[in-house]
């Protein structure tokens, strides 16, 4: 991604740079309205047919927030922001795009590994025309940014995910980890058995023995 930017861009992107350093949250505001939209147009292009818009969404999100995690050791002799935040969302990307050949990969028709958030104790055999691995991801795609993330990292993991390094990569805590995750079987449990699922899920994990057992 080559970006050649007017006066005006520069001057724009060097208060954003002494807004980032200065822990001002306009920043992200900034960065986001000023570099976004080229982003995700490259974003679009490049994974076209293998992202879908809600995931290139997901994708520059996530690029944002690790910018703010990053805010202080950006070099802009590296390059822009823009080219930084490009960087940053196109390594998004390509991670989701390991994951999601990862849960494919581990995803079986009869069941999910034992410990897995959506283990299916029982499938008619109707649905193995591949259907229900195509409800299950959009019925995924529909959570919110947090429940995903974490509900596909631990279909990656074929187990539950460590929480921990999870908290780290999404920038939140442990107990935010625990809850999404509780929030995410529940949901996922309703709207497969809408789909006309017969699924013997996991029991939700209770938000507060999740916070207590933190």
């Amino acid at each position: 991604m080559v970006v050649s930017l007017r006066p005006s861009e520069t001057d724009r992107d060097a208060l954003t740079i002494e807004l980032l350093r200065g822990d001002d949250p306009d920043a992200l505001r900034r960065l986001l309205r000023d570099h976004g939209g080229r982003v995700r147009n490259e974003l679009r292009t490049i994974f076209k047919g293998q992202l879908d818009e809600t995931e290139i969404d997901e994708v520059l999100s996530l690029a944002i927030q690790v910018a703010w995690r990053q805010r202080h050791s950006y070099d802009p002799s590296r390059g822009s922001l823009g080219v930084w935040l490009f960087v940053n969302a196109r390594a998004r990307a390509l991670r989701l795009l390991e994951q999601k050949r990862r849960q494919f990969a581990l995803v079986s028709f009869d069941e999910l590994a034992p410990t897995a958030p959506c283990k299916m104790e029982r499938l008619d055999t109707s649905h193995h025309d591949g259907r229900f691995l195509k409800d299950l991801y959009a019925s995924i795609r529909h959570l919110q940014a947090r429940e995903r993330a974490v509900i596909l990292a631990d279909l990656a993991a074929g187990d539950v995910a460590n929480a921990d390094q999870l908290a780290t990569e999404l920038g939140t805590s442990k107990n935010a980890v625990y809850v999404a995750r509780a929030t995410a079987r529940r949901k996922l449990r309703g709207s497969l058995s809408h789909l006309g699922y017969f699924l013997d899920l996991l029991p939700d994990e209770p938000a507060n023995e999740a916070l207590e057992s933190a």
